[in-house]
C-alpha cells in the first residue's frame, strides 16, 4: 500500500520557530487587524493573533508599540475629573494649537527668532495699533521690483523688432470684443494682452541653445515638432497645447544639461503631457503618451522626465504663445473662417523652423496675419487699426513675412508634412491647399 502523499501547502507554509499560519488566497483580500483584540475579518471570522495556537496571550498595543490602547487611556483618567473641567481642558488645547498654527502662517512672534540667518521682528496686533499714541512709520517700499521671470536669458538680436508701446487709441474697443462668450473677458482683454506683451520677452528661449546640445541638431528638433503635430491632431487637443509644448521644449533645452538623441523624444512627450494637463479639461493620461511612442519609454521614464522638466523651468508654465496673439489679431481684423485657418496654418509651419525662435510670439503672429492677407488678396494687407493692435508696422514685419512665405511655398515638397496634412481637411477649409494667389 502506497504511503499517503505529503501536503505541499503544510510544508511550504510551516514555520520552524512557531505554529503554521495559512496565507489567504489571492482571490480573497487580506483581513485587516485593528489595534484592539478580537477584530473581525471580511467574512465574519475572527482574526487569530500570532501565538494563539500555543495558548500564548495576545500581545496588546502597549507591549508591541510602547503605547496604551484607547481603552487603557480611558482607564488612566482620574475619576474625579468633571465634564466641565475636561471641556475647559480641550478648549485650552485647541486655542494653543490654533495660536501656534496662526503664528506659523503669518510669521507672528513675540520675540526675535533666528531663521536661516534672518531676524523676524515682532508684529503689532490690531489692538496695539489702535491704542498706540505714536504714529506708525510708513512701510518701506523697494526701489525697484525684481523681475518675475529670471530663469531665462533674453537673446537680443540685431534684426529683432520689438513692439511699440501702447497708445491711447489701442484701448478703444474693436470688432469682436463684444462677443457673447464670457471666456473672452472683453472687459479685461486690453489689460491681459498688455501683460502678455510685457512678459513675452522674458519667457523666450535662447536662440543659440543648440551650441550647448552636442547630440541634437535643428533637423532633429524639426522631426520632433512634426511628430508632435501628428500627436496633437490624433488626440484632438487645443491649439494652445501645441504651441506651449514647443515653448517648453525649447526653454528646457536652453537650461538643461546636454540631452542625448535617444531622450529627445522623451522630452517632447513630457512637454506635451505637461501642456495638455495645463490647458485641457480632460487631457490624455500617461499611458496614452507611452502608447503613442510605441512603448519606447516606460511610464516611470515619462513621469521622471516630467518632474525634470518642471524643476528645470521652476514650474513657470504661464507663458505667452503665438496662438494667443493670433487669436487677438484675427478678432481685431474681423477675419472669416477660411482666413483664420490659413493664418493658423502659416503659424504652425513656423514651429518647425528653429531659426524663427529668435522672434517674439507677437511678432510671428502679426507676420502670419499679414501674409494671410496677401495670400487672400485683401485690399489692404496691413490696415492702420490692425497695426495699432499688433504694435508692429508693415516695414518691421517684412523680414519675417519673407521667411514665412518661403515655408508656405516649400510646404508641398517638404519632408515635414504633418501640418500640411492637418490643414488639408475639410473641417479646416482646406487651408493648406490655398496657393499664394488665394485659389485652391
Amino acid at each position: 500500500m502506497a504511503p499517503a502523499p505529503v501536503q505541499r501547502e503544510s510544508l511550504s507554509k510551516t514555520n520552524l520557530a512557531g505554529p503554521s499560519l495559512k496565507e489567504p488566497r489571492r482571490s480573497e483580500p487580506v483581513p485587516r487587524a485593528s489595534a484592539g483584540t478580537g477584530s473581525r475579518g471580511l467574512r465574519g471570522s475572527a482574526v487569530v493573533h500570532a501565538g494563539a495556537e500555543n495558548n500564548v496571550p495576545p500581545q496588546h498595543s502597549k507591549a508591541a508599540w510602547q503605547r496604551t490602547s484607547p481603552k487603557a487611556t480611558r482607564q488612566q483618567r482620574p475619576a474625579t475629573t468633571s465634564m466641565a473641567a475636561r471641556s475647559a481642558m480641550k478648549a485650552s488645547q485647541a486655542s494653543t494649537r490654533s495660536t501656534a498654527a496662526l503664528r506659523d502662517l503669518t510669521n507672528i512672534a513675540t520675540q526675535n527668532v533666528q531663521r536661516t540667518g534672518k531676524t523676524l521682528k515682532p508684529s503689532l496686533s490690531a489692538r496695539t495699533v489702535m491704542h498706540s499714541s505714536q504714529p506708525l512709520a510708513a512701510k518701506e517700499t523697494p526701489a525697484s521690483k525684481p523681475p518675475s521671470h529670471s530663469a531665462m536669458e533674453i537673446a537680443v538680436l540685431a534684426d529683432y523688432a520689438a513692439p511699440s508701446p501702447a497708445q491711447p487709441e489701442d484701448l478703444e474697443p474693436f470688432c469682436g470684443d463684444d462677443g457673447p462668450e464670457a471666456q473672452r473677458a472683453s472687459e479685461y482683454a486690453h489689460e491681459i494682452f498688455e501683460l502678455l506683451f510685457r512678459e513675452e520677452a522674458a519667457m523666450q528661449p535662447k536662440s543659440s541653445y543648440m551650441e550647448a546640445q552636442p547630440e541634437i541638431t535643428s533637423k532633429m528638433r524639426a522631426i520632433l515638432v512634426d511628430w508632435l503635430i501628428e500627436v496633437h491632431m490624433k488626440y484632438r487637443l487645443r491649439p494652445e497645447v501645441l504651441f506651449l509644448s514647443v515653448n517648453l521644449i525649447d526653454r528646457y533645452l536652453s537650461v538643461a544639461p546636454p540631452v542625448s538623441r535617444k531622450k529627445l523624444q522623451l522630452v517632447g512627450v513630457a512637454a506635451m503631457f505637461v501642456a495638455a494637463k495645463f490647458e485641457e479639461i480632460d487631457p490624455p493620461n500617461v499611458h496614452n503618451f507611452v502608447y503613442i511612442t510605441d512603448n519606447a519609454y516606460t511610464k516611470e521614464e515619462v513621469l521622471e522626465a516630467e518632474c525634470s522638466l518642471l524643476a528645470a523651468l521652476r514650474f513657470d508654465l504661464v507663458t505667452p504663445t503665438a496662438d494667443q496673439f493670433l487669436e487677438r489679431l484675427l478678432r481685431a481684423h474681423g477675419c472669416e473662417t477660411r482666413h483664420c485657418w490659413l493664418a493658423r496654418y502659416v503659424l504652425e509651419l513656423s514651429l518647425i523652423d528653429f531659426k524663427l525662435i529668435r522672434h517674439r510670439p507677437s511678432y510671428i503672429a502679426a507676420a502670419a496675419v499679414l501674409l494671410s492677407n496677401e495670400v487672400l488678396g485683401q485690399p489692404t494687407s496691413w490696415p492702420p487699426s490692425l497695426a495699432r493692435c499688433a504694435r508692429y508696422s508693415e516695414q518691421a514685419l517684412r523680414p519675417c513675412v519673407a521667411e514665412l512665405k518661403v515655408h508656405l511655398q516649400n510646404a508641398p515638397k517638404s519632408s515635414f508634412q504633418a501640418a500640411r496634412k492637418k490643414f488639408q481637411s475639410r473641417d479646416r477649409y482646406s487651408a493648406a491647399s490655398l496657393g499664394l494667389n488665394g485659389s485652391a
